[in-house]
């Protein structure tokens, strides 16, 4: 057994993840991908064979939740199914799960309580864990690229991938940094699809100005979040970057 697993997707949550337990915990902790037959795995599996530690990532290919995938690209218990998996690599088993997440199957209460069952079950103690449990993805990204300074702006947009419709051909995406640089990145991201929006709007609280396609899902979004009662991180981050979608401002 490794000291520690990360499921891995090569999204915003699970790099940061990754950075921060890498060099701020000094967690010696072996990143793992699920390839679970969804429309958008085989483009995250080409991503992350693409990153500087690719060669650090455990690849399983045998574990088919395709079949489970909802219209929305949504796999109900996916992270709970994963993360029991995990167990058999080490006791502690990282998510990259945050206080964003409004999925049940990525929040404390549910998976300190499957760590509790699991360690009953194996006669072993496991803990499954997210170093981020007290934190909202849009102070996260900030706190990652410009207070601990664990990555560039850059690194943070071209080695992180979050699509649930990718497009068939890699395209060249410009964004902007604060100060108004303009950069460019190679993606199959169709910055269409709500997993493109979030991740938008993650960066956008880091400075990092990325496009978004989709009027209709902005208004959504907009909507949503304008109805909110309490005024969270997340809800003014996410009002922010529909603002700037609407009003280029």
């Amino acid at each position: 057994m490794v000291d520690s697993v990360l499921l891995f997707s090569g999204g915003l949550d699970s790099f940061m993840a990754y950075l921060y337990l890498k060099n701020v915990k000094g967690e010696n902790v072996k990143p793992v991908y699920y390839n679970i037959g969804t429309r958008y795995t085989n483009e995250e599996v080409e991503h992350i064979k693409s990153l500087p530690f690719a060669d650090e990532v455990l690849f399983i290919d045998k574990i088919s939740l395709g079949d489970l995938e909802c219209d929305d690209a949504f796999v109900p218990n996916r992270n709970i199914l994963l993360a029991t998996h995990a167990t058999s690599f080490s006791n502690k088993v990282w998510i990259g799960g945050s206080l964003s997440d409004r999925v049940g199957d990525n929040k404390k209460e549910v998976f300190d309580a499957l760590s509790d069952l699991l360690t009953k079950v194996n006669g072993r103690l496991i803990r499954i864990s997210s170093p981020f449990w007290n934190s909202y993805k849009c102070d996260l990204t900030s706190m990652i690229v410009h207070s601990l300074k664990l990555c560039s702006a850059s690194d943070l947009v071209s080695n992180t991938f979050s699509c649930y419709n990718p497009t068939k051909r890699v395209r060249e995406i410009e964004y902007s940094l604060a100060g108004c640089e303009v950069r460019k990145y190679s993606t199959k991201e169709c910055l269409y699809c709500p997993a493109c929006f979030r991740k938008g709007a993650a960066l956008f609280a880091a400075s990092i100005k990325r496009p978004f396609y989709n009027q209709e899902l902005i208004n959504k979004y907009q909507t949503d979040f304008k109805n909110q009662l309490h005024n969270t991180p997340r809800k003014l981050a996410t009002l922010s970057y529909c603002s700037y979608l609407q009003n280029g401002a």
